[in-house]
C-alpha cells in the first residue's frame, strides 16, 4: 500500500518555514490524492509511514517510542542525516 500511496501523491507545494524556537522549524505542506480519505488517513495516521514519505537520502529515523498516537499537538522526535 505505502508504494501505491506514494506514487499517487501529486507534488506537494511547501508552505512557509515558520520558527517555533530558537532551533525548532516547522514546516507545512500540502498534497493531493485522488482516493477517498478513508483509504489514505490510516496510512497517514501511522507515524512509521513517515519514513516511507521521505526521500531515503535523509536516512530518517523515528526515535519517539511506538505506538504513537496521532492527534492534534502530537509531537515526534526523528532524526535525519545529509
Amino acid at each position: 500500500m505505502g508504494s501505491d500511496l506514494a506514487a499517487a501523491t501529486a507534488p506537494a507545494t511547501p508552505g512557509p518555514e515558520v520558527p517555533l524556537r530558537r532551533g525548532t522549524f516547522e514546516l507545512s505542506t500540502t498534497a493531493w490524492l485522488p482516493v477517498p480519505v478513508e483509504h489514505v488517513f490510516p496510512f497517514f495516521g501511522d507515524a512509521r509511514n513517515l519514513n516511507v514519505l521521505t526521500p531515503p537520502w535523509l536516512h530518517f529515523e523515528v526515535l519517539s517510542p511506538h505506538p504513537i498516537a496521532m492527534q492534534p499537538g502530537t509531537l515526534i522526535d526523528y532524526r535525519i542525516r545529509l
